[in-house]
């Protein structure tokens, strides 16, 4: 409870209580004269101001005190041997505090003698803990405490990450900060000289023990990734991997007889391996999968960190087309979408070999799993093959496109039959292409999705996103994704509200709300004009096709007027500045669009 809200309710109080105000100041002076004695009246009033009092100390015992008028009314304790991540976001607190209020605040380790007449905050495992009772028992994985006790503020994890996503949960949750992208004018700090945090004992832990939003938000080099609470408490390795596996330019001169049969011949030319494409295995093989195996065996030797690391094939095409190879696939299973209709669906026969290099690494690595891609041509569920229970596999969604019906259906179900097949699911997503594509809204498909994979009970996430500057385009994809990753029965709709009231004010919030919904609402209209990827050679979200349509004239210059409008209607430089960012966005999307129109009226 803040000391406005105590001093309103003394105000009401002294105001109800009236006749008897002055008691809680003055002695009483007033006897019967008779019998020298108070009379019932004047007793009434007295049981009625310590009535008063007490509900009064009682209020003011709800909240803890951290500033007040820009002086500090707490400490910051950590440990004295506190580790990097606790002494980290002890200072960062501390900084928060200090912009917040205005006011210094001091950290002690728990070793020194803590200054009287100052409440607490006590940062990881502190010895106060001890004092007070309080541990991390039955906490999950990154999960943490947020508890008051007597005078104290305890932030508890229960390891690092937890203690760092508590003090993040309790600037953002009890202090009003926020976070919307890094650098200059991408967090909103309050202002207020008074602090004080109401009563609390809560416990949270991420839903979701794997949280990735790409590379470049979201890294053990970035802080704000952590502030959204990204990141995972296990550690997964790896996405197209044969390359490394069984490199070409180091077996394919000796034995060619290790890659995939096309077209009669075996590959060539091993010294044009890009690293991830082409350049197939013949998972038949026998000696391929020992290499495999092998191989997968050395890496958890030399880093028993990773709990789980990718034994997929290599991007794109070239599977092998050797007799041995196809004998492996479920005959009259084909391919009828992304223009390759006719191809073999290879999943029975790639998940053969996957099955069989995660038996071999279970022999020596039996708490380690292998980790299979669900995606192009092996995305079906297989028919015959089961799923060896040390391996994840990682089914390769598309969200974006799920407002063409055939293609929900299809993606939704092929999810929900590998669920049926194996616990160990896991999500990769394409929240941003290769490239720098237009702008894309569709905050309502990455909500249902990912309250479908918890209903389905699926833990991993990630998806990319290629690009830094990225958040004009896809920041409030990314912050609706990284709350529901955390606690994915969230309201979306309350998530968004907070999004655009805290980022662009009173004022503008409501006007970017309608931004962002004409933005969903014409993704939804050009996917359900333009279809999903399966009727389509090769076309994805970077395809002109879907943004001809979502950003015509007409609805280019709706967009303007709402950017304009809400930079016209936000108070503040900051807010006014993030509406920018989300115009330069924008326009490089005009820009892209008007540049394919001429290019179309040339042809």
């Amino acid at each position: 409870m803040s000391c406005l809200a105590s001093a309103i309710i003394r105000s009401r109080h002294l105001r109800l209580f009236s006749p008897c105000a002055h008691l809680l100041t003055e002695p009483v002076r007033r006897r019967d004269k008779r019998n020298n004695m108070m009379t019932p009246k004047w007793i009434a009033r007295l049981l009625m101001a310590a009535a008063l009092t007490t509900m009064m100390r009682a209020a003011e015992a709800a909240a803890l005190e951290l500033a007040e008028g820009g002086r500090a009314r707490a400490i910051l304790v950590v440990p004295a041997n506190a580790s990097a991540v606790e002494r980290l976001v002890a200072g960062e607190l501390k900084d928060y505090l200090t912009r917040i209020t205005g006011a210094v605040f001091l950290i002690y380790g728990d070793d020194r003698d803590l200054p009287a007449g100052f409440n607490r905050i006590s940062i990881g495992r502190t010895r106060l803990l001890g004092d007070k009772g309080i541990t991390a028992d039955g906490l999950e994985p990154e999960g943490f405490r947020l508890k008051t006790s007597g005078d104290t503020l305890f932030i508890l994890g229960a390891d690092d990450a937890g203690t760092q996503y508590g003090v993040y949960e309790f600037l953002e949750a009890h202090c009003g900060v926020r976070w919307f992208y890094p650098g200059e004018y991408g967090e909103e700090v309050p202002r207020q000289e008074t602090l004080q945090v109401g009563r609390v004992d809560e416990r949270q832990a991420p839903w979701f023990k794997w949280r990735r939003i790409g590379r470049n938000i979201e890294s053990d080099y970035s802080l704000f990734g952590r502030k959204w609470k990204l990141g995972s408490s296990l550690n997964i390795d790896g996405v197209h991997a044969w390359g490394r596996m069984v490199p070409p330019a180091v077996y394919g001169p000796t034995h060619p007889e290790y890659y995939a049969e096309v077209k009669g011949t075996r590959q060539r030319d091993w010294n044009k391996f890009d690293g991830s494409h082409a350049y197939q295995l013949c998972t038949s093989n026998p000696e391929v999968v020992k290499l495999a195996i092998a191989w997968t065996c050395k890496y958890f030797d030399e880093h028993p960190d990773v709990d789980v690391v990718s034994i997929s094939p290599n991007d794109g095409g070239g599977f092998c087309e050797c007799e041995r190879c196809r004998a492996l696939d479920v005959p009259g299973e084909f391919i009828d979408r992304l223009g390759v209709t006719g191809q073999p669906v290879l999943t029975d026969r790639l998940f053969t070999f996957a099955n069989a290099v995660a038996e071999g690494v279970a022999k020596v690595h039996p708490q380690k799993q292998v980790l299979m891609l669900a995606y192009t041509y092996y995305r079906d569920p297989p028919k015959r093959v089961k799923v060896h229970p040390n391996l994840n596999v990682q089914f390769c969604d598309n969200a974006e496109f799920h407002w063409d019906p055939r293609q929900k259906a299809e993606r939704v179900g092929w999810l929900q039959r590998w669920v049926e097949l194996t616990p160990n699911v896991s999500i990769y997503e394409y929240y941003v292409w290769a490239g720098y594509q237009p702008v894309r809204g569709f905050v309502p498909l990455i909500s249902e999705s990912i309250k479908r994979f918890h209903q389905l009970g699926i833990r991993m996430f990630r998806t990319q996103s290629d690009l830094l500057g990225d958040f004009g385009r896809s920041g409030l994809n990314y912050y609706v994704a990284a709350k529901l990753l955390w606690n994915p029965e969230l309201d979306t709709e309350a998530v968004v509200n907070d999004y655009c009231e805290q980022a662009f004010g009173e004022g503008a919030a409501p006007i970017m709300r309608r931004y962002f919904r004409l933005l969903d609402e014409r993704w939804k209209v050009a996917v359900k004009k333009v279809g999903g990827r399966m009727e389509h050679v090769n076309i994805t979200p970077n395809h002109p096709s879907y943004y001809l349509i979502a950003y015509d004239a007409e609805t280019r210059a709706e967009l303007w007027a709402l950017l304009r409008e809400a930079e016209a209607a936000a108070r503040t430089e900051p807010q006014k500045a993030r509406v920018r960012l989300f115009a330069n966005a924008l326009r490089y999307s005009e820009i892209t669009v008007i540049g394919v129109e001429k290019i179309l009226e040339l042809e």
